[in-house]
Parts: structure tokens; sequence; C-alpha cells
């Protein structure tokens, strides 16, 4: 169990692009743009995509919401309209397709927590009712088990504060911006900052990669690394007594490394770091002098 995890359960506001796409059109348009199948969605369903560049290089990483003929696209924090703008594009001019930036309609939080059952059942939830593959509905939210530990929730932004003041009654606290980036860290959830401009299986986000479903943005690119079977990096968890930096640093062992992100955990520091592939089956490197230890990231 994550014992830098809080007891019970807390919650964090993210800052999350949220979209809706609607139209007779708008799955079919969407699917050309990711990297796996999506057309087949039915109502409530959930799934995860990623959003690449002609190079197979990530810009996004997409969680879908299928709701009566809608779909609402949960894109990472930080990633701007850069998706927006790709889907924006995507249409052709006789396509039936409405595109909706929905920031100040809906927000997505995330709850994470060493039993968040205990917290849920007091608002009517059953947690063994929650799974990765539906949304549950919940009044006018929507909620989905990423892992014992993780659960996303979309909800109306104008019942984000009922809802919030709802989980504080029952035993779930806030989590402000500076308690974010250890906790999520600690969970092996990634940003941004993590997956923009690497390869999908650089950074462990190979499984959302489905070559069978024809042509999309990177389908070449993918294909041709598949057939040759490794990656040339990876990204690890790497923990020292000292300080990390992000960006890219010097290590004796294995050299140039690239670290995305990083944070104090109180106990040590913590950073995710794309290395060579040949560094993951060393237990420690040097950077700039400074020992560290590697850990593979356990994605939610």
């Amino acid at each position: 169990m994550n014992q830098i995890l809080h007891p019970n359960a807390q919650v964090y506001v993210r800052s999350s692009p949220l979209t809706v796409l609607d139209g007779a059109d708008s799955l079919n348009n969407l699917e050309r743009c990711l990297t796996s199948v999506i057309s087949d969605m039915t109502h409530l369903e959930r799934r995860e995509s990623l959003l690449c560049n002609s190079n197979g290089r990530v810009l996004d990483k997409l969680l879908l919401a299928a709701i009566e003929g809608q779909m609402i696209i949960v894109s990472y924090d930080g990633s701007n309209d850069q998706t927006r703008q790709i889907l924006l594009n995507g249409v052709a001019w006789n396509e039936e397709v409405t595109v909706t930036y929905a920031d100040d309609a809906i927000s997505h939080l995330t709850i994470v927590g060493q039993n968040i059952g205990r917290v849920l059942v007091g608002l009517g939830i059953e947690f063994e009712e929650l799974n990765k593959s539906n949304w549950t509905e919940f009044g006018n939210a929507l909620l989905t088990a990423t892992s014992s530990e993780v659960v996303e929730a979309i909800i109306p932004k104008g019942e984000l504060g009922h809802f919030i003041e709802a989980l504080d009654i029952n035993g779930c606290s806030r989590i402000h911006e500076d308690a974010w980036q250890p906790l999520r860290m600690s969970l092996g959830i990634l940003e941004i900052n993590d997956i923009y401009g690497n390869l999908p299986s650089e950074v462990g986000l190979d499984e959302y990669v489905v070559l069978s479903k024809g042509c999309y943005p990177g389908q070449e690119i993918h294909a041709r690394l598949d057939s040759r079977g490794t990656a040339s990096k990876k990204l690890v968890v790497l923990r020292s007594v000292g300080n990390f930096e992000c960006g890219k640093k010097a290590s004796d062992d294995i050299g140039t490394i690239r670290i995305t992100s990083c944070c104090d955990t109180g106990t040590d520091s913590l950073a995710f770091a794309l290395v060579p592939i040949r560094a993951i089956e060393l237990e420690m490197i040097s950077i700039d002098g400074m020992q560290a230890t590697l850990e593979p990231i356990n994605h939610p």
C-alpha cells in the first residue's frame, strides 16, 4: 500500500481541457486521429487513446466517455488547445461534427487514497461497482476507477462545489497544487510534460497503440519500431536524498538522461526520467555526482 496516500481519500480538481464531440460523423472523425479503435464505443463506455504526430510522437493522451451519442474528451493537464485544433482541422466539409470547448461547463477530478470506498459509500456509491471499462452515473457526475487507489470523475462545473462539500463531509479532503505532484508521481500518474514529444513505447503507453487499426498519424513509424522489437529509451522513477531538477542531465554511468518531472516527497526526492534502455537493469546511477536508485513506473 502506498504510504504517502491519505488513509481514506483526497480529491484534486484538475486543469484538464475538456471537449465534447457531437454529430453523426463525430466518432469516425475522432478515430482517424487516434491510435486505437473508438468508433464502436457504447453508452457510458470508457476508453483511453493517444494522439500522435506524423513522426509517431505523443501529443496527448485522451480519456474518453461516450454519453448518448456524444463523446466527452478529457485531455492531459497543460495540453492547451492543440488537441482541439487537430480535431477541428480534421473535420471534412461534408461531415457532421460539432467540437465544443467545455472547460467552463465540465470539471475533471481525481480522487486518490488508501480507502476511497469508505468515502464514496457515504455518497451512496459502492466502490466495487466502479471499474476501468465504464463510467458509473452519480446524479450528473460520472465516475470510473482506474485502480484501487485512483478514481476519476467528470461533473458539471455548476455542481462542483456541492460535490466537493459532500466528499469533505465523508472524510475526503481537497489536495492543493503543491501536494499533487508527489502524490501523482508516487502513483505513477503521468502528465503532459512526461509524455509530450516521446514515442508511446518510451513512456509505457504502447498498450494504447493498435497497429491493426489502420491509418492514423504516426502509424508507419509505430509499425517500423514494432518490427525492431524495442525502444531506445524508457521512462523510469528515480529516487535520491538529493534534489532533482528537470531537464537534460549527465550520468557517469549511462550518458545523458532527461528528467521530465521531479518533486520533494518529504522523505526523499522523486523524478520521472527518460534513460537509455540499457539502464533499466541498473539499480543505481550517478547524476551530476548525485546517487539515485531506479525503479519502474507502475501506471494506475
